[in-house]
């Protein structure tokens, strides 16, 4: 029993507080019966392994053009959407990290803007997985900035960051942005 004490206090990935946690359980299941015992010894472990410890931040790099949007004879009053959608592919994450567990740290993102347009509004989504819902941040366009709302989220190759830009007017037939969406995700694995 010495000697578990021992190899709980080593693990440098676990906390002080873990090591008090393990260690009184340890010492209260001794008391009693072998059986609580190892049942004690085991859940210190199961707990320590599920701390949610992550060693690593990577970081994942995207740009694109948003598409152009049709412009009708009523886009004076009925704002119509130019997006981009960044999705996450297996080969975005360093080599055999793929099926590690991830979590967000923030999104830096740079807007473009549609120069024929007015009234211009731009959002910012994170969608976790491909059936969860959208969660959006309202951001400006033609500018950068940093959002870390989403920190602490799952982030996986199925996650995607989308912008969205709803915009009044144009010229017809289509508005056409000036440039391109980015976006650098910082992640923890």
């Amino acid at each position: 029993m010495i000697l578990a004490i021992g190899l709980i206090e080593t693990l440098s990935v676990v906390s002080d507080v873990m090591v008090k946690i393990m260690k009184s359980l340890i010492e209260f299941g001794c008391g009693v019966n072998s059986k609580k015992s190892k049942f004690a010894l085991l859940v210190a472990l199961v707990v320590s392994v599920n701390a949610g410890v992550y060693a690593a931040e990577g970081v994942i790099n995207k740009s694109e053009t948003p598409n152009a949007v049709l412009v009708l004879s009523d886009s004076n009053t009925v704002r119509r959407t130019g997006f981009v959608i960044f999705s996450i592919r297996n080969s975005d994450f360093p080599s055999g990290t793929a099926l590690d567990s991830k979590r967000l740290v923030d999104i830096q993102w740079s807007t473009t803007y549609y120069p024929d347009s007015i009234n211009e509004i731009v959002s910012l989504c994170y969608q976790r997985v491909l059936s969860a819902p959208e969660d959006c941040r309202e951001i400006r366009p033609n500018s950068v900035g940093l959002l870390s709302d989403f920190n602490g989220e799952y982030f996986n190759y199925i996650s995607r960051v989308k912008i969205y830009h709803k915009v009044l007017g144009g010229k017809p037939p289509t508005s056409r942005p000036a440039g391109v969406d980015s976006v650098v995700i910082r992640y923890r694995y």
